[in-house]
């Protein structure tokens, strides 16, 4: 991918640090990310991820919602996707 050779990337976020910053990208100012197709608009993901989730078990239900909030708030998730690999 960063040597420009392929149309499409499907992969986890840390590819995109990579793209973005290698000396060897070619693709580093070009290439775009958009969202995967749907039925009807934007498609979904079943793949990757951080796979959050809380059990019904749990003893500490409030602070884990506050967790789940927090890691996938929008900003969380741009970081992430831009910074964090």
């Amino acid at each position: 991918f960063e040597d420009g050779k392929l149309l499409f990337l499907r992969n986890w976020p840390y590819v995109y640090n990579l793209a973005k910053t290698d000396g060897s990208s070619t693709v580093k100012d070009t290439f775009k990310m958009a969202p995967l197709p749907g039925k009807s608009g934007p498609g979904a993901s079943s793949l990757g991820g951080h796979n959050v989730a809380m059990s019904v078990y749990s003893k500490n239900k409030a602070t884990v919602s506050d967790f789940l909030k927090f890691i996938t708030s929008e900003e969380t998730q741009r970081f992430y996707a831009t910074q964090g690999s």
